[in-house]
């Protein structure tokens, strides 16, 4: 499981670093091609895009931030 945090302002842990909840791993920035100050989420399984959301809801695991509920 490979998880990407982009367009952020300064990252403060590096690849392949353990981290624990809550902790604090980067800065939310504009960078790279963005409209503005925003975080993009991603997790790759098996080289496969998978929905940050359902994967979360799947692992029985707490909701994302500003997350409410699964699905629209």
């Amino acid at each position: 499981m490979i998880t990407t945090y982009g367009h952020n302002e300064h990252n403060q842990v590096h690849v392949g670093q353990k981290v624990q909840v809550g902790q604090l791993i980067a800065e939310v920035g504009n960078r790279g091609e963005s409209t503005g100050s925003h975080l993009h989420f991603q997790i790759d399984v098996g080289n496969q895009s998978v929905d940050p959301v359902a994967f979360y809801h799947d692992q029985s695991a707490p909701r994302l931030c500003g997350q409410s509920q699964l699905g629209p």
